[in-house]
């Protein structure tokens, strides 16, 4: 009777005397004889997040162009032009006088003439391109969780509960009963009166109480 009502004093005591840490939450409860400390922190913790989002980037590619450019060139180019010459008609008919007539004689000749012409020209060059691409970006948030852990500090058996849950929502593990239960074993004491003397009866006898029993180095005198 005198333990059970020493036990929740002595836990007012380390409660009253405990640091506070901030978020920390502390409290005692009872359940089944035994004694929990339930310990509730808020934390903060990391999360990642990846979205995809549109941007604009400048990308360069490479194209043919064809261009007409002015070339000069030289030529060669036949000419033909007719002369007039004059020749005998007639000459080996001997049933006609001969008579000097005229005729045309072509002349061809080469000459060399330089002229401007347009020639295509392909020619490669990078281009600059505006494009809309997606890209992944990542983000970090800090997010509040609490911890719940549950730790026996008095009764027959001690087990740690450790439950956590994060905010909005809160989820708790479900209670685990204790498997087994410390055994409390009686101890038997002898009845008897408390204090003084006690003669035990197989102590051996004091010197000098009997004659039987002597020590041998006794000198008789």
């Amino acid at each position: 009777m005198l333990a059970r009502q020493t036990v929740p004093v002595i836990f007012l005591i380390l409660f009253a005397s405990a640091p506070s840490w901030g978020n920390e939450e502390v409290r005692y409860f009872e359940k089944d004889g035994v004694t929990y400390r339930e310990t509730r922190r808020v934390v903060q913790r990391p999360v990642y997040e990846t979205k995809t989002q549109q941007s604009t980037r400048t990308v360069y590619r490479e194209e043919n162009v064809t261009e007409m450019r002015d070339t000069v060139q030289q030529r060669w180019t036949k000419v033909t032009e007719y002369r007039w010459e004059a020749f005998w008609a007639d000459r080996w008919n001997p049933f006609s006088q001969p008579y000097l007539a005229y005729r045309q004689v072509p002349y061809t000749r080469w000459e060399s003439a330089t002229e401007t012409v347009k020639v295509p020209v392909v020619s490669r060059r990078v281009v600059p391109e505006q494009r809309v691409v997606n890209v992944p970006v990542t983000t970090q948030r800090m997010v509040e969780e609490e911890v719940i852990s549950r730790v026996a500090v008095g009764g027959p058996a001690m087990t740690m509960v450790p439950v956590a849950s994060a905010t909005p929502t809160r989820t708790t593990l479900p209670w685990t009963q204790p498997t087994q239960t410390a055994q409390m074993a009686p101890i038997h004491r002898a009845t008897g009166p408390v204090g003084g003397v006690a003669r035990l009866d197989n102590d051996p006898p004091r010197q000098g109480t009997s004659t039987a029993w002597r020590s041998s180095n006794s000198v008789r005198r």
